[in-house]
């Protein structure tokens, strides 16, 4: 078996290698550094980045930075902020899980100045302000729906 790395940008090559019988068998975002045209195949990291930092419970604003930072273009990078405004929901509970907020938290909070703080964390970690303020409200211990959180 044998394997040979073909950067994607080397189209000509790509063409030669798949004329000779061979597959695309997968990319490695990232794995090369171009000198001019910075890392390759930056839609194929900017996917990897997205579903990572929503796993984490990041918001698609955060997403956004991180890609921007990376040195990934819009294009790039549209369907990366496309899927973290999918995930938006579920990305936002899980970080109100993680810092214990909202419906995770172990008892409701009537202190007016930590509200804000958990608001502000939750802005912070690039989630809107309404969906941040809606999940905020939610009283701990009670069942969630993200379906009927995502209609609202």
């Amino acid at each position: 078996m044998q394997f040979n790395f073909v950067v994607s940008t080397n189209e000509s090559a790509v063409r030669l290698w798949q004329d000779f019988g061979f597959t695309v068998v997968g990319r490695l975002p990232r794995a090369f550094h171009h000198p001019e045209r910075g890392y390759v195949d930056d839609a194929a990291y900017a996917l990897s980045k997205s579903q990572s930092l929503t796993a984490r419970g990041f918001g698609k604003r955060r997403v956004a930075v991180a890609l921007r930072v990376a040195g990934v273009g819009e294009d790039d990078g549209e369907a990366a902020v496309a899927l973290a405004d999918e995930r938006a929901v579920t990305a936002a509970l899980r970080f109100a899980e993680r810092r214990r907020l909202g419906p995770f938290a172990g008892e409701a909070s009537s202190d007016a100045r930590g509200n804000q703080r958990a608001l502000a964390a939750m802005l912070r970690a690039g989630h809107g302000f309404d969906l941040s303020r809606t999940i905020l409200a939610l009283p701990p211990g009670e069942p969630i729906d993200p379906e009927e959180l995502s209609a609202r």
